[in-house]
């Protein structure tokens, strides 16, 4: 752009620097030129907050065009959180709704997606995956919990009243906490223990119990195979004693999915002992199935002698 005036003495002891210099004004058009050959896509993208990586949408205008309003709309939102440095941390649901008018959108694989092309995460964006919570009850305090979850409403409420009614023991385990895992729905919020602040959730012990069916078994496999960081085990004290007292109970399933395939069945009652296992493994052959519910308090009582 700029071309020294040869004619002129070099500026002291710098020999590489003169004087006196003259804009070159054929590079000049050149620059001016090539500034206005940006595209539309290049203009709008160097606009964008710079913690955006834009290289996808640079080769990709169609999907550009398609993203744009929510990339200005993020964008929006970083330059703002620049100058607020103490910008609150909202749900995943809320950040949504604020910034696109959709409270499902950044839980949708597109918004996932875009995020991902522009090298953010939800960080970025103060917003959390917050965890479904559950209903428990701390029996007494500890440094070191063994918690009990239940599927069952009834169950909760049986094992509820029953330990503090007297020591909360069952075969020589106490327990100091009791979980509603409200079914299934455990396997959502069960990632809610490491918020509750008067339980150091990696030091429980966290024990299971529920129905005896394929599906339900495979609800604590999972928390199993998610959860590495806990020590979750089944109760077996209170499935032996549901199998002993109560398989006359036992309703046949109205199930026909792959969760009573035989191999299923057998890579989920891995976790239990041979003997329980060849018990659950004859109950579910019959296409029969046993729910928690089958327990009474008199069930309980009896463990006690």
């Amino acid at each position: 752009m700029l071309t020294p005036i040869v004619s002129r003495k070099k500026y002291g002891w710098n020999l590489s620097l003169y004087e006196g210099y003259r804009i070159d004004q054929l590079a000049l058009q050149n620059l001016q030129k090539g500034l206005a050959q940006t595209s539309p896509v290049q203009a709008a993208l160097q606009k964008l907050h710079p913690l955006m990586k834009t290289e996808y949408y640079a080769r990709n205008p169609a999907a550009f065009a398609k993203a744009e309003k929510y990339m200005v709309a993020i964008s929006h939102f970083l330059y703002k959180a620049d100058q607020n440095h103490d910008t609150d941390t909202v749900s995943i649901e809320q950040r949504s709704l604020y910034l696109f008018q959709d409270e499902q959108f950044l839980s949708k694989p597109y918004g996932k997606q875009l995020l991902h092309n522009l090298g953010l995460t939800y960080a970025h964006l103060a917003c959390s995956n917050f965890h479904e919570p559950f209903i428990y009850e701390l029996l007494e305090e500890a440094d070191a919990h063994r918690l009990l979850i239940v599927e069952a409403r009834d169950t909760y409420f049986l094992l509820k009243n029953f330990f503090q009614s007297g020591s909360p023991s069952i075969c020589g385990t106490t327990f100091t906490g009791l979980i509603y895992g409200e079914g299934d729905k455990i396997e959502t919020s069960f990632g809610y223990l490491s918020e509750i602040k008067k339980i150091r959730a990696k030091e429980a012990r966290i024990y299971y119990f529920g129905d005896i069916a394929p599906k339900n078994l495979a609800v604590m496999r999972n928390l199993m195979k998610k959860y590495t960081q806990y020590t979750i085990e089944p109760f077996l004290p209170l499935y032996e004693l549901l199998l002993n007292r109560h398989q006359s109970l036992a309703p046949t399933s109205r199930r026909n999915s792959r969760w009573n395939r035989y191999a299923e069945q057998e890579n989920i009652l891995a976790i239990f002992p041979e003997s329980l296992k060849l018990k659950m493994s004859l109950l579910f052959a019959r296409n029969k199935y046993l729910p928690q519910i089958a327990l009474c308090s008199q069930d309980l009582l009896d463990l006690l002698h």
